[in-house]
């Protein structure tokens, strides 16, 4: 009797023709010996090889078919009894043969991988088919076919794009081949790899944009809020996938996850030119340079000038109310420098002007009411007449950083951990609108005002410095404080220690261990005293700048030429290929060969070749021990990095959980691996080539690597499961 195999998950696509089959039953009934009977026979026992060899040709395309054209088998083969994971063959039931009769039965085996050169990869295909004696079930003689089937090699990509879910949840990446395919792998909880699923993906699989034009960008975010994801295709149409409960894919519906990419509903005739991903709240930039929001109105982050308290969200795009376009005046032109965190955002203008809407709770808008703004404000003078233009801005969520034409770069917001670069800051009392203030002998509070009296510097020995009136405070018999002339005496030395939050904390007198005190609580004009550290609301401040101050680069030469930051932390890049860093510094990842809590003044990232590019990422405080690192792309094509490497992440082969002085990563050799770019996230890094490849090192716990495994590598792994050239067999 004739028994077929259709194997669990792969439906075997050969049938033996039924001629053939009907031929063989004809030919066992008439027992036919003659030599003509002979040839007739040895053609259908050929026939039935070829066919066993096809059926193995067609496992291996429907396996590679799933899975972008990249074998899954590894140094395993495929047999009729296998998934598309291979492994050994068996012979004691039908299911282990493409064919089984009492006289003959057939089987194949799929080769490995191999690389033929010239971008292709291919696989053997060989089949036996084997005649039995029924008396005995003895062989005694065989026939064998082999087949190949050629697929492609990797992709060049086009583009990377890095996301992840902050505090520890889950990261993936994504690229945009030069087949105008995206294709994504890793975490999916939120179902934004946009592959119908909201597992796990392993391998990069195809992000599923309905449209037939080939996709040209891609968008998620890098700031720990990387729960959606955006395609972008040809046509300038965009295609959206994952969290979307308050409207924030802008599909025009809200309040569920969505894992089949739906298109976004911006008003007809749009075509978008960038996208920035916030979480909560999208923007979409159109190729006729109006923004649109959709998402969360939650302190004013939509920017379409509403009232906010008991605002709703939008699911169709909104337009964000800036300048309206006009070609003649470049300060009505956005440009793609778009960045948002939390729930502020800021763009910059092509004429240099700087906007920036949403929370003010640090002062990050530049104004000490502290109150969010639904309607975009104008950050200082930029790009106005005469003033220099502002050529990138940068934003950690607290701290906005911006870079002009003049090679000055200034911060404004929180300055916590030291991350605005200066050291000074006025002390904002809890969340009132009270500040630390001096006449220049006494200490008290008064009303913001960002006023030279109000603006102190923790310096290096340990003082609390106002600049404007010269003095220092100190403290008076066993709890009082004043100004004073600064004398470098023990009464004069503090220490910053951040809260929980890492978004305020303590002043702390370092020999009593007291904590500065507004002992007139709420009282303009109240006195300062000295109080044991408690969490109490009086004792509580929030380090802030609500106008522009100046980055301290009295520490190196040449000018800033780029600026990056994360949570709490910044690095800059300097004309002369110098990297410099300020603020949290727990695990080293600043590498200047220390740790810190905090770290006020920019201090050096020591690489020993000149840098060219920069990346930085720090997720939490509860975390910074695995996911703070700062890399760097060194002018020979190497990645240097620092900080965490608890995962691998830092790609030098070893797993220290903390690196104070950047390493060069394994494999990423400046010769015949050249590096672009660097990203960074939750212990995962992802490295861009000149070439177009792309390599990831360090956590997979989601198969963000995307090897196949969920195994971390502290070496880093070419991502080899891109390709563009779909199977085709010879």
């Amino acid at each position: 009797m004739l028994r077929r195999r259709y194997s669990e998950g792969f439906a075997l696509p050969t049938v033996i023709i039924t001629s053939v089959v009907m031929f063989a039953i004809l030919v066992a009934a008439t027992g036919t010996v003659s030599s003509t009977g002979d040839a007739i026979n040895t053609q259908f026992y050929e026939a039935l090889a070829t066919d066993a060899a096809e059926s193995g040709m067609n496992h291996a395309k429907s396996c590679l078919m799933d899975n972008n054209q990249a074998s899954t088998w590894g140094s395993n083969e495929l047999h009729p009894n296998t998934g598309c994971n291979g492994g050994p063959p068996c012979s004691d039931k039908d299911s282990c043969y493409v064919v089984r009769t009492d006289t003959y039965n057939s089987t194949y085996s799929v080769s490995p991988v191999t690389d033929s050169g010239s971008g292709f990869q291919t696989v053997t295909v060989k089949s036996t088919l084997t005649l039995t004696r029924a008396s005995t079930g003895a062989a005694w003689r065989t026939f064998s076919k082999t087949l190949k089937v050629r697929t492609g090699a990797q992709v060049s990509a086009n583009q990377v794009i890095f996301g992840y879910i902050g505090q520890g949840t889950g990261a993936f990446f994504a690229t945009v081949g030069g087949d105008g395919v995206m294709r994504a792998t890793g975490y999916n909880g939120f179902g934004q790899l946009g592959n119908g699923t909201f597992n796990p993906t392993l391998v990069p699989k195809k992000f599923l944009a309905p449209t037939s034009a080939p996709i040209v960008a891609g968008y998620t975010s890098f700031l720990s809020l990387g729960t959606s994801m955006f395609a972008v295709d040809s046509n300038g149409e965009a295609y959206a996938a994952g969290s979307n409960h308050y409207g924030q894919l802008g599909t025009g519906s809200g309040f569920h996850n969505i894992s089949s990419p739906a298109r976004v509903s911006l008003p007809l005739g749009k075509q978008v030119r960038y996208i920035s991903v916030r979480g909560g709240t999208t923007y979409f930039l159109t190729t006729d340079n109006n923004l649109y929001a959709a998402g969360s109105c939650e302190g004013g982050a939509l920017g379409t000038t509403y009232t906010i308290s008991g605002c709703l969200n939008q699911s169709i795009p909104v337009r964000v109310s800036l300048p309206i376009p006009d070609p003649s005046d470049p300060n009505t032109i956005p440009t793609d420098n778009l960045v948002a965190d939390r729930t502020t955002t800021y763009i910059r203008m092509a004429g240099g002007r700087v906007y920036g809407w949403g929370s003010n709770d640090h002062g990050q808008l530049g104004d000490v009411s502290f109150a969010d703004r639904s309607s975009p404000v104008k950050i200082g003078t930029y790009g106005d007449s005469g003033q220099p233009k502002a050529t990138k801005i940068a934003f950690d969520g607290l701290t906005l950083y911006v870079l002009d034409s003049a090679g000055a770069l200034k911060s404004m917001g929180s300055n916590s951990n030291g991350q605005a670069g200066t050291g000074v800051m006025s002390l904002r009392v809890n969340t009132t609108n009270f500040c630390l203030d001096t006449d220049g002998s006494s200490a008290h509070i008064w009303n913001c005002n960002e006023s030279a009296s109000q603006k102190f510097q923790l310096r290096s020995d340990g003082s609390f410095y106002n600049a404007s009136k010269n003095v220092c405070l100190t403290t008076v018999g066993s709890n009082g404080l004043k100004m004073a002339a600064c004398d470098g005496s023990a009464a004069q030395k503090f220490r910053w220690e951040p809260e929980t939050t890492a978004m305020r904390g303590y002043l702390k007198h370092a020999s009593s261990g007291l904590c500065v005190n507004n002992r007139d609580y709420n009282v303009a004009g109240g006195a300062m005293d000295l109080e044991p550290c408690a969490y109490y609301a009086n004792r509580i401040f929030y380090p802030v700048n609500a106008s522009l101050q100046q980055f301290d680069n009295s520490v190196f030469s040449g000018v800033v030429v780029d600026v990056v930051s994360d949570q709490w932390a910044v690095a800059v890049l300097t004309s002369n290929g110098e990297v410099w860093g300020a603020g949290v510094n727990t695990s080293g990842h600043l590498g200047n060969g220390s740790q810190s809590v905090t770290q006020f003044k920019p201090v050096k990232f020591a690489m020993p070749v000149a840098a060219k590019y920069i990346y930085i990422t720090n997720n939490d405080t509860t975390n910074q021990y695995s996911y703070q690192n700062l890399f760097a792309v060194g002018a020979d094509g190497r990645v240097y990095g620092a900080g965490s490497n608890s995962y691998g992440q830092l790609g030098n082969g070893s797993t220290a959980p903390a690196v104070t002085t950047p390493v060069a990563m394994n494999v990423i050799d400046g010769s015949a691996v050249s590096a672009r770019s660097v990203q960074v996230g939750l212990g995962t890094t992802v490295i861009f080539t000149t070439d177009g490849s792309v390599y990831s090192v360090g956590n997979n716990s989601h198969g963000q690597l995307g090897d196949g495994t969920m195994n971390n590598s502290s070496t880093p792994i070419r991502a080899k499961y891109l390709n563009d050239f779909s199977a085709t067999s010879y």
